[in-house]
């Protein structure tokens, strides 16, 4: 009996730590768990690699840029069809503000990890409609303090 605590004890710990409700399915935590994986994944392609521990972690490391396609209006050659150029990127709506404290932490961290799991307090702020910016700074403090999220020099913050 008492391992069977000691299980559910470090299952809920696990449900804090990523912010989940504990009343999730085999399935829908196996789901984002392959969400986050992606993400890595795509984190580490991109030459960003969060360690375990902070102070192995490498902050000056250079961002590594990525070449944007631009949208050019080109004149059409004789006897040739015009070239199509790029869409612009489609406007996302923001969401709404949650009204309780609980979600507001829960929302705030989905933002980030939509933001690709790095960004700072304004673009953070931006993804919701009419958000206090000191609360938002405050969540993503808080949120860095509990150790779910990373703040970095420069007022950026990372998913862990």
């Amino acid at each position: 009996m008492v391992l069977k605590d000691y299980h559910d004890e470090l299952d809920q710990a696990v449900f804090d730590a990523y912010c989940w409700p504990a009343s999730l399915t085999d399935d829908e935590i196996l789901s984002r768990l392959v969400e986050l994986n992606q993400l890595r994944a795509g984190e580490e392609e991109n030459g960003r690699v969060l360690w375990l521990r902070p102070a192995y972690q490498h902050t000056k490391a250079p961002k590594v840029a990525k070449q944007a396609k631009m949208a050019l209006e080109t004149a059409p050659k004789a006897g040739k069809k015009p070239r199509k150029t790029a869409k612009p990127a489609a406007k996302t709506t923001p969401t709404p503000w949650p009204g309780a404290m609980l979600e507001q932490f829960r929302a705030v961290r989905a933002a980030l990890l939509a933001l690709g799991g790095e960004a700072d307090a304004e673009a953070v702020a931006k993804a919701f409609a009419r958000a206090p910016r000191a609360r938002v700074v405050e969540v993503l403090e808080t949120l860095a303090g509990q150790g779910f999220i990373r703040a970095a020099d420069g007022g950026t913050f990372f998913i862990v």
